[in-house]
């Protein structure tokens, strides 16, 4: 009776010790990546900050003709805070990858080429970005949208080096949605011509009014 029961013993014990580990494993990757997450939120503060502040010194060039004083102090205003914003971020980040594991905290310290350049591209970025910020809006604004464009592709290498120990999303089966796509390119679309319409609209000078046509048909 023993040895008839032990294959079904042997299968549960065998199951039973694949879900502990899969839930170990599981427990695991899901403490590294609300680490992770953690970081990135106070990253993603730093970066509100200096976009935010950005933002407000290019609308301050839409008030020139109605409020020169109120252009100019919102010109300074926006420019204080994108290079504080930027700073913080800067400052954040460094620390942010002393407390990266050792292993993944070597790709960007000369371990891996393509990560090492990207890091070394996006703070040149920053630091432009900062330096020109008070001369010209154009060029900051436009080192900035580089330095959050490469600061995108690391965090997913970074996030493909968390989740490497663990599986490869390039292994994963891949089955063709062209619904999705086509939905996702009209909506795009859609949006896009939503936010143009809407940049026309607050950019277009306001029409005259009925009074003031008469009024210079008049004289």
């Amino acid at each position: 009776m023993f040895l008839q029961g032990l294959p079904l013993r042997l299968t549960r014990l065998t199951a039973a010790r694949a879900c502990f580990t899969a839930r170990n494993l599981s427990r695991l990757l899901e403490q590294n990546v609300e680490a992770a997450s953690s970081r990135q939120s106070r990253l993603a503060y730093g970066r509100r900050r200096a976009v935010g502040g950005l933002a407000v010194a290019l609308l301050s060039r839409t008030w020139r003709a109605a409020s020169p004083e109120m252009s100019a102090w919102a010109r300074a205003y926006g420019v204080k805070w994108f290079m504080v914003g930027t700073g913080v971020e800067l400052l954040i980040g460094f620390w942010f990858l002393t407390t990266l594991p050792r292993e993944i905290r070597d790709m960007f310290m000369g371990g891996d080429g393509l990560s090492t350049g990207l890091l070394v591209a996006a703070l040149a970025l920053a630091v432009l970005a900062m330096a020109v910020a008070s001369k010209s809006l154009a060029a900051s604004s436009v080192a900035m949208v580089g330095t959050i464009s490469l600061m995108s592709v690391m965090r997913h290498l970074l996030r493909a080096a968390y989740l490497r120990p663990y599986f490869d999303p390039r292994a994963l089966p891949v089955e063709e949605q062209w619904f999705v796509f086509e939905l996702f390119a009209l909506l795009l679309v859609g949006g896009l011509a939503t936010v143009a319409w809407m940049l026309y609209a607050f950019f277009r000078p306001p029409a005259a009014s009925a009074e003031a046509v008469e009024e210079r048909r008049a004289a």
